[in-house]
């Protein structure tokens, strides 16, 4: 669910004063007008007078016939469940949907009953005035995408919807949400404890895909929105959808005159959100969890695009789909997972046409940790040669870099010693003379090396002379004149 704008607030206003005192004592034996007749609630919201009655329940505040394909269950006046049946092969955007859950599984969250969760709220506020109005949740039956949805008709029957909702959570090996672990799971563990049920179920699996796609899009899309990424990754097209910050006040309104006719875009929308993210779990966890060239997508092959920064992605129809992504961020998915080789191709992918000096240099210090780790001391030393030659990286740290490589895995000292001299003056041609931790830096280690290469080492700290004196005195063997001295200073 994406909400952009600010929602009103809702709270229930309590009657005080001289006017609760009236409204208690009128009566229609007494003469005096009979109570107004109260709905499910009386609600407050900015902007919005909810105090006034609520009609009364009519065929617009019923629940509509169901659609083709679809049931709706009522649980109670309150709250009701519907529940859909998709065909597993149909595409989303361009995506199959049984090929993405197949695909998904490998990246997680572990287990075969898998749901994918999406709430629409009254708002971002969260705490005790944001209800959780419906809870969409998907999963895969066989050849069968079944989508339910958890609707509070009504405020009173909020523990019915809670106590149903965590009946079916308890069956699920893992949950799939976009920005879950932030908004959807505190909120309904809030309403939880509000509602007096406890805190809800907790999944035992549990993978937030927002984080995910701020790894894969944040850059070549400029966000990581589920819409965002839905329109220029998955290829969706919502016509005449309701935008998500528009969804609050469709329910403000439908509590304050129960018509139904406004609720239709919402449940649509919920549903749109939960095909587009098993479609993104499943793109998702072909990218992440393919380490080679090619990436198999429902048959089909996610090969490299000449254009840098892209993949291209045959979905099963006739063309190959553009699929923009930021292989910094692939290659930390990848690492993350313990695919070393994953990452390397794609930090490799990243150098390729990075420009910005600063995504530049974390993208080569992470590469060159790979290869250390890996023991690949050529491409190592081919890495930051590589980077001194094309200047996009300043030339002080490539040489540094250089002298690290030649001092503990060259083991030529000389020629650390020379790459420490030419990083000294390359930081004095970058006017790096304000930078004193870095001159520092760059001088201890040339005195360093130029001891090394002259043969004169460090001597050993006081301390530990302090120490090896009296062993020293207490052997047998030969004693050095600096232990000799320790000891009759002792």
């Amino acid at each position: 669910m994406s909400v952009h704008g600010g929602v009103p607030f809702l709270r229930r206003p309590p009657a005080r004063g001289r006017r609760a005192r009236e409204g208690r004592r009128a009566s229609p034996a007494a003469g005096g007008d009979p109570p107004a007749p109260r709905g499910d609630v009386a609600l407050s919201v900015t902007g919005v007078d909810l105090a006034d009655p609520i009609p009364a329940r009519t065929a617009d505040r019923a629940p509509r016939p169901p659609a083709q394909g679809e049931t709706v269950e009522v649980v109670a006046p309150g709250y009701e469940v519907r529940t859909r049946h998709l065909p597993a092969a149909q595409c989303h955007g361009d995506w199959p949907l049984d090929a993405a859950v197949r695909v998904a599984r490998t990246l997680g969250p572990p287990g075969e009953r898998l749901l994918w969760l999406d709430t629409e709220t009254t708002g971002l506020a969260g705490g005790t005035g944001t209800y959780v109005f419906l809870v969409g949740l998907a999963r895969l039956d066989g050849e069968v995408v079944t989508v339910r949805q958890h609707f509070l008709a009504g405020l009173r029957d909020e523990r019915a919807m809670l106590e149903g909702l965590a009946a079916e959570l308890r069956d699920a090996d893992g949950l799939v949400t976009f920005n879950g672990t932030r908004f959807d799971l505190p909120l309904l563990a809030t309403r939880y404890l509000l509602a007096r049920v406890g805190r809800g179920p907790t999944p035992s699996a549990h993978l937030d895909l927002m984080a995910v796609a701020r790894r894969l899009w944040y850059r070549p899309l400029g966000g990581f929105s589920l819409a965002t990424v839905e329109r220029a990754v998955l290829g969706v097209r919502r016509q005449g959808d309701l935008p998500g910050w528009a969804i609050p006040a469709r329910y403000v309104e439908y509590l304050r005159t129960g018509h139904r006719a406004g609720l239709e875009p919402v449940f649509t929308h919920n549903l749109q959100d939960l095909l587009s993210l098993m479609a993104l779990h499943g793109l998702a966890g072909a990218l992440v969890t393919d380490g080679t060239g090619t990436i198999r997508f429902g048959g089909a092959g996610i090969v490299r695009a000449g254009g840098a920064g892209t993949v291209r992605a045959a979905t099963g129809g006739s063309a190959a789909v553009a699929v923009p992504v930021d292989f910094w961020g692939l290659g930390r998915l990848r690492e993350g997972r313990g695919d070393a080789a994953g990452a390397v191709a794609c930090y490799r992918e990243a150098l390729r046409v990075e420009q910005d000096p600063a995504l530049r240099r974390r993208t080569a210090c992470a590469l060159a940790r790979l290869y250390r780790r890996a023991g690949a001391l050529e491409a190592l030393h081919a890495l930051w040669q590589r980077e001194a030659t094309l200047g996009i990286l300043p030339r002080w740290l490539c040489l540094e870099r250089l002298a690290v490589f030649w001092e503990w895995s060259g083991r030529d000292l000389r020629r650390a010693l020379r790459c420490a001299e030419g990083a000294i003056a390359a930081a004095g041609e970058a006017d790096a003379h304000g930078d004193a931790p870095l001159l520092e830096r760059l001088h201890r280690r040339r005195e360093r090396l130029a001891r090394k290469v002259s043969g004169i080492g460090r001597q050993p700290p006081l301390e530990w002379r302090a120490q090896e004196a009296p062993r020293a005195c207490a052997s047998s063997g030969p004693v050095s004149s600096g232990a000799r001295s320790a000891c009759r200073s002792s």
